[in-house]
């Protein structure tokens, strides 16, 4: 794993020309004292940064994050058994405490540069990890006509009817489904998916069955609230997954008509979430399955992959709900290529795609026709099973 720090050699340029030390100008004491910790961090910054290459037990994204002063939020994973020593340690560094996930031996919190490099030489903690940013990527303009009223969203399916033609879909029939659910055909009735994402936008699409709506943005914390979706990234996928289609007249009918839907709002109307609140809401619904009558969770959103498997939290939670007998599908990601060059780049998967247990999904050109022979698969992705699997040491599909 190559793991970077954010110590540049700019951010030195502008500490040792004496930007910093001016503003301690006349107190010679405390200079000196800012320029043993600065000497302190320069060494201990980028061991900490070799430390987490050698064993894996610091990701790169919290390598690359930490500089002098700084105070960063992160996942820590603890030892079997040692959760709660761990605990108690954190209370007497002074940091400041967010969640706990017990079942994950995980614990959440924002700590200075100096406690995390204290928290990498402590041998009850398995692993350090920083609290990425999550995003669900889409085509705003578009998704963002689902939201709203019935009538708002059947004024915008008109609109751009008559800017881009008639709006029609064949994924039914690529599926191998009639085009329009009939009593023969699959609709989902009886299943339950769990949709992780913006949340979900009332309509009458979704007709009756929302059955539950939890908001994790915010500090809501897994609030029980009416349903909303302010970005319309999870209005999108759950039309995909569960729309009637009476607002298109059909015309645009999800794969399970019928199914039975739970939003946990994790992204804000930015389109923007953190790792552990997408956590807390996979580990709701691992742990509350029963209650919520799931068998199915989508997780159209993720992070750059910056550990392995084994030490990502967030491949972790993918793992534990699998083994809780939840099926988790989970999208590969918008990377696969450089936007500004279209240059490929293989193993352009984002976390926790790379999850054994997930089912990952790509994307696909069907060019409107039910046939499959014309199929692109992840136009332009550059996505190769056969990279990942060996830089996860996993096996790839076929075993291989």
């Amino acid at each position: 794993m190559t793991v970077q720090t954010c110590l540049t050699s700019r951010h030195w340029t502008r500490l040792n020309s004496g930007e910093k030390i001016a503003l301690l100008s006349g107190v010679k004491t405390y200079r000196n004292v800012f320029l043993a910790t600065l000497t302190a961090l320069a060494v201990a910054v980028p061991a900490l940064a070799a430390e987490g290459k050698g064993s894996g037990k610091v990701d790169r994204a919290l390598a690359g994050a930490l500089k002098p002063g700084g105070k960063v939020k992160i996942l820590i994973t603890t030892q079997p058994g040692e959760r709660e020593n761990v605990r108690k340690h954190l209370g007497k560094r002074g940091g400041t405490f967010k969640a706990e996930h017990a079942s994950l031996n995980l614990l959440v919190g924002e700590y200075t540069t100096e406690e995390i490099l204290d928290l990498a030489k402590n041998n009850k903690i398995k692993g350090l990890a920083l609290d990425e940013p999550v995003y669900g990527q889409q085509l705003t303009s578009l998704t963002g006509n689902l939201l709203g009223s019935d009538s708002v969203v059947a004024e915008s399916l008109t609109s751009l009817a008559s800017t881009l033609g008639p709006v029609t879909t064949t994924v039914r029939q690529t599926l191998g489904l009639s085009a329009i659910a009939s009593g023969n055909s699959p609709n989902g009735s009886g299943i339950g998916v769990a949709v992780i994402d913006s949340g979900i936008a009332s309509s009458s699409n979704f007709y009756g069955r929302i059955t539950g709506f939890y908001d994790f943005t915010n500090g809501r914390n897994g609030l029980a609230v009416t349903p909303y979706d302010d970005y319309g990234h999870g209005t999108h996928v759950a039309a995909l997954i569960g729309s009637n289609g009476v607002l298109s007249a059909f015309t645009l009918q999800g794969v399970a008509p019928a199914v039975r839907l739970v939003g946990l709002k994790v992204l804000d109307g930015t389109g923007a979430g953190s790792t552990s609140d997408v956590i807390a809401a996979l580990q709701y619904v691992t742990l509350n399955k029963a209650k919520l009558n799931v068998q199915v969770v989508n997780m159209s959103l993720g992070h750059p992959i910056n550990a392995d498997a084994a030490h990502d939290p967030l491949v972790q939670a993918v793992q534990q709900a699998s083994a809780a007998g939840l099926i988790v599908v989970v999208s590969s990601g918008n990377i696969g290529k450089n936007p500004a060059t279209g240059q490929v780049g293989y193993a352009g998967i984002t976390s926790p795609c790379n999850a054994p247990a997930a089912i990952c999904v790509g994307a696909v050109n069907t060019q409107n026709t039910a046939s499959r022979n014309d199929d692109v698969v992840a136009p332009g992705a550059g996505f190769d099973t056969e990279t990942v699997a060996r830089r996860h040491c996993i096996s790839g599909p076929d075993g291989s």
